[in-house]
C-alpha cells in the first residue's frame, strides 16, 4: 500500500538544474543526479543540504546506492551518446562518507566497442563485496565489474583498469542504456543478473529476464 505524500519539493528552488533526474539513497540523505550534477537533500524533511563537490571535469551520468548506503557515480556523461568524444575512460566513483571527496572506484576504457554506456547499479557492499553493471545500449551486453574487499579486480592487461566480465543478456536493449536496467542479483556473479529491457525486435515491449 502506498504512503500519503510527505511533501513536495521543486529542484529549481535550490538551485538544481532541469535534466533527466536519478536518486539514490544513502543514510538521511537523498542524492539527486540532475544534468551532470550531484545535491544531498534531507530525506525525511526534503531539506536541501548541499552541491557535491566532484573530481575536476567529471560528469556523471548515473547514479546508484548499495545495501550498505554507499553511492557510486558513474560518468563521465555514461548514459548519452559519446559521439565525437575519442575513446573515453567509464569512470565510477565511490562515496562512503557524504562528507568525503569521492574516491576512484573503477576505471575502464570502452574504446570501439560501445559507444553508449551507462545505467550504472551496484548490489552488495563495496567496502566488501559488491557487484557494479553498466548497460550497453544497442547490444545484449552488460559489463559487470567485480568489488572485493573493497577493491575491483584490475585488468590482466593494465592494471589501471578495471577487469570485466561481458554477460550476454537474453535480450537486446534499445537505442540508449536508459533503455535497459542490469541489476545485480547478489554480490557475487554467481548470484546472476536481473534484466529488463526495452527492446529493438519488431514489435517492441518491454520484458523481464535474468
Amino acid at each position: 500500500k502506498w504512503s500519503p505524500i510527505d511533501y513536495s519539493k521543486s529542484l529549481s528552488q535550490n538551485n538544481v538544474p532541469a535534466g533527466v533526474v536519478k536518486i539514490a539513497l544513502s543514510g538521511e540523505n537523498a542524492y539527486i543526479l540532475a544534468n551532470g550534477e550531484v545535491h544531498a537533500f534531507k530525506a525525511a524533511t526534503g531539506e536541501y543540504v548541499s552541491k557535491l563537490t566532484l573530481p575536476e571535469g567529471f560528469v556523471p551520468g548515473s547514479l546508484a546506492a548499495d545495501q550498505a548506503g554507499n553511492v557510486i557515480i558513474a560518468g563521465p556523461n555514461a548514459d548519452y551518446d559519446w559521439s565525437g568524444v575519442s575513446h573515453p575512460d567509464i569512470l565510477i566513483y565511490k562515496m562512503t562518507d557524504p562528507n568525503a571527496a569521492p574516491e576512484e572506484l573503477i576505471r575502464y576504457n570502452v574504446g570501439n566497442a560501445w559507444g553508449c554506456v551507462g545505467n550504472a547499479k551496484v548490489t552488495g557492499d563495496i567496502t566488501k563485496n559488491a557487484i557494479v553493471t553498466l548497460v550497453t545500449s544497442g547490444s545484449n551486453v552488460i559489463l559487470a565489474f567485480e568489488v572485493v574487499n573493497g577493491k575491483c579486480i584490475p585488468s590482466a592487461n593494465n592494471a589501471a583498469y578495471a577487469e570485466f566480465k561481458a554477460v550476454n543478456a537474453p535480450y537486446t536493449a534499445g537505442g540508449a542504456p536508459n533503455h535497459a536496467c542490469a541489476l545485480p542479483a547478489g554480490p557475487t556473479l554467481a548470484d546472476g543478473i536481473l534484466f529488463f529491457a526495452y527492446g529493438q525486435e519488431s514489435v517492441e515491449s518491454y520484458n523481464v529476464m535474468y
